[in-house]
């Protein structure tokens, strides 16, 4: 929903110019949601204990550090928007 919101702030800031990455981020998000619940229906395990299992643990600190990042930027623009 955050990204959905942030979409259409910027829709607002820039009219029709981002209309096209309000409908790809749509479509990703549809994507990767239900592939995380067939994924996680088949294997009972969430998509982070799939990339631990599969991987290890050094792989999974990758996504893991970038998701800290983007979330931390993230948090950091809204609160000065």
């Amino acid at each position: 929903m955050g990204s959905l919101a942030t979409a259409a702030q910027g829709g607002a800031m820039f009219r029709f110019e981002l209309g096209w990455a309000i409908v790809v981020g749509t479509v990703c998000l549809i994507s990767l949601t239900e592939m995380a619940g067939r994924f996680s229906a088949v294997s009972q395990h969430t998509i982070a204990d799939g990339i631990r299992d599969r991987f290890g643990i050094k792989f999974f600190l990758f996504p893991l550090i970038g998701l800290v990042i983007v979330n931390t930027l993230v948090l950091s623009a809204e609160s000065e928007a």
